[in-house]
Parts: C-alpha cells; sequence; structure tokens
C-alpha cells in the first residue's frame, strides 16, 4: 500500500545503493527493510522506476519474490518497505561462504538455485510476463533459512507475448 510517509524505528544501515540506503528497522512490530531514497540523487525518472519497481513488487506475489509491504514515492519521504531477509544477498553469502567448503553445502546450493528459477518461472509464466532484466547475486536475497528471494525490479519490464506467440504470429502457412 502506498501512503504519504512511513514510521519505522531502531534503523541501522545495512547497504547501499546508486539511489537509496538499505536499513534494517522496526515496523508494526516486525523486523522489515527499509530502501531510503536519497533525494538528493533522484529526479522525475527515478521516481516513476521506483513506482514502476513498488507495482511490479505488489502485483507479483510469491514465496520466491520480496514483499513489499507498504511504499511512499512521494519526495523528500520516498522509501520502500519490504520484508527482511536476514543474510543479505546471495553475494554477501558467497563471499562468507569462499574458501570455506562446507559452509554451503550442495543441498543447500541446489535449493538456492532452485527457489531463483521457480521465482523467475512464476514471473515469466504469470498474466503479467515480467522479464526482470538484472538478475544478479545482489539482486537474489538469502532468509534467515538460506531460502532466496528475487528483489530490485527497477529494470524490469512487462513482456508483450511469448516467444511461442511471437513465432506463431510469424508463422504465414505459405509453405505450398
Amino acid at each position: 500500500s502506498q501512503v504519504k510517509t512511513l514510521k519505522y524505528e531502531k534503523a541501522i544501515k545495512i547497504g547501499r545503493g546508486g539511489f537509496s540506503t538499505v536499513l534494517r528497522a522496526s515496523w508494526r512490530g516486525s523486523v522489515v527493510a527499509v530502501k531510503v531514497l536519497d533525494p538528493k540523487k533522484i529526479n522525475g525518472d527515478v521516481v516513476d522506476a521506483i513506482r514502476h519497481e513498488v507495482t511490479v513488487m505488489t502485483a507479483n506475489r510469491h514465496p520466491h519474490i520480496v514483499t513489499v509491504l507498504a511504499a511512499c514515492v512521494q519526495l523528500p519521504d520516498a522509501a520502500i518497505i519490504m520484508e527482511h531477509c536476514a543474510n543479505g544477498s546471495l553475494a554477501d553469502v558467497l563471499a562468507k561462504a569462499r574458501g570455506k567448503p562446507t559452509s554451503l553445502c550442495w543441498r543447500v546450493r541446489l535449493l538456492m538455485a532452485s527457489d531463483a528459477a521457480c521465482g523467475l518461472a512464476y514471473l515469466h509464466s504469470s498474466n503479467n510476463q515480467i522479464a526482470h532484466r538484472d538478475l544478479n547475486t545482489q539482486n537474489l536475497l538469502v532468509t534467515g533459512d538460506m531460502r532466496v528471494k528475487i528483489a530490485d525490479f527497477g529494470l524490469s519490464r512487462l513482456v508483450r507475448g511469448t516467444r511461442a506467440n511471437r513465432d506463431d504470429d510469424d508463422d504465414d502457412d505459405d509453405d505450398d
């Protein structure tokens, strides 16, 4: 739900992006992640991209897509409150596991890959087919129980038709 301002407490910085800072905070009794947009670095195009990201994430609820709980896209208070993924990004998890072969067993690795694939399959097969366009280990977040969720839909786009549908449209059946 979009609101004019978002009130959260006990915020601790856990990350930084090009246009935002990510905080771990308390909101309505739960630990959440808050993406706070820097008004000095934002123009109308960035606000439109954030609005798009919120729309995509709220319209596509799935166990392997990060859930948006609330959002405010009005400057200077623009922020998105999302579920908190306690282990950070997959890039963080892999960096911590580097050189420690027992810290990330193959069963967990396979489960993580499967989680990402399930989230992506959902995006590609839903009524509003979405191409993420920026899927990487920074945009795959890891929960406390090592499950993976897709995040950061700022570059995503709606796909107008499946490849199979486009191929069918090109088939003119003039093979006589």
